[in-house]
């Protein structure tokens, strides 16, 4: 291994506030055009307010605890086309879909089970706060 996979294997390692620690401020615009900064493996940060959520009507969907992909449940059973697997075992997981801006440009972000952090609860407890008809509990 060479000495600079040595130091991406440590830096992997680390907990994610070291990592971000050691980040990179970007600008909205450079993740856009994938300048070259975004295109190294280093960690960027942006600053930007969310403008609007995209999906608020769904931000979960309910995964394959195998391979994670979107499965349907119909009387608490799911199959699993990409497992091939009757009856899988299944858990529900954010798809929060966002669009966040800056002061010059907007994009749109996809927060996969991170939305917990935003939200303030698990994707379970999400939809748990709603009753059958859909009203907040």
């Amino acid at each position: 291994m060479t000495g600079k996979g040595k130091n991406y294997k440590k830096l992997m390692q680390q907990t994610p506030s070291k990592l971000m620690r050691r980040s990179k401020k970007v600008m909205l615009g450079d993740i856009i055009t994938s300048s070259t900064a975004t295109k190294q493996n280093i960690y960027t940060y942006f600053k930007a307010e969310i403008s609007a959520i995209i999906n608020p009507e769904s931000p979960c969907y309910t995964a394959c605890k195998s391979c994670q992909r979107k499965v349907f449940v119909e009387d608490n059973i799911a199959n699993c086309n990409n497992c091939n697997t009757e009856d899988a075992e299944w858990e529900i997981k954010y798809l929060t879909r966002l669009e966040v801006k800056d002061h010059i440009d907007k994009a749109y972000v996809t927060l996969f089970n991170e939305a917990r952090f935003l939200i303030g609860c698990s994707a379970e407890e999400y939809v748990d706060s709603f009753d059958e008809e859909g009203k907040e509990r």
